[in-house]
């Protein structure tokens, strides 16, 4: 659900972590199937029973974005995991200074697509972009702290931003 329809879970934190080869769609299948079966199958007492269950209720009526991307954890305190953004109807997951485009994972391409483009922050492409994400209403993938790999028509675009942005 997070690379396909940018919801986050927190079982997307596996996604997450740094050297995790987002083109390498059976190993994420795989981590995911085992954090699964550890967080949602073997654990159906105790405080991470309870876990589950707020951090579902949670998701169930929540009328905001989560941008902190906060849950709570097995032991009943409160995580957020920084490495995992959305941002309009996306995932973005960060490596390094980049933040790369969900719709990467499993599509072939992961961490090492190879930009079609750049384009520099606050030139006449960059405008452009911006125009043609606000007319779709997904302007905000453009706001994330660092550069942006993404998707766009097909194209492959590494947005570069300044690093005091």
């Amino acid at each position: 659900m997070s690379t396909e329809q940018g919801i986050l879970t927190e079982y997307t934190s596996f996604l997450a972590t740094e050297g995790a080869d987002l083109g390498a769609w059976s190993d994420l299948v795989a981590a995911c199937s085992a954090e699964l079966d550890r967080r949602a199958v073997r654990s159906r007492s105790g405080a991470s029973a309870v876990a589950q269950g707020v951090n579902f209720n949670g998701r169930k009526w929540q009328s905001a974005l989560n941008g902190s991307n906060r849950s709570v954890a097995d032991d009943l305190s409160e995580v957020s995991f920084v490495a995992v953004r959305q941002a309009a109807d996306r995932s973005f997951f960060r490596r390094g200074r980049t933040w790369i485009d969900g719709a990467f994972a499993g599509a072939g391409a992961g961490a090492a697509a190879v930009p079609d483009r750049v384009v520099e922050y606050g030139s006449d492409e960059h405008l452009r972009l911006v125009h043609l994400l606000a007319l779709r209403k997904r302007q905000a993938v453009l706001s994330l702290r660092g550069d942006i790999l993404l998707r766009v028509d097909g194209d492959v675009i590494l947005v570069k931003n300044p690093d005091d942005r």
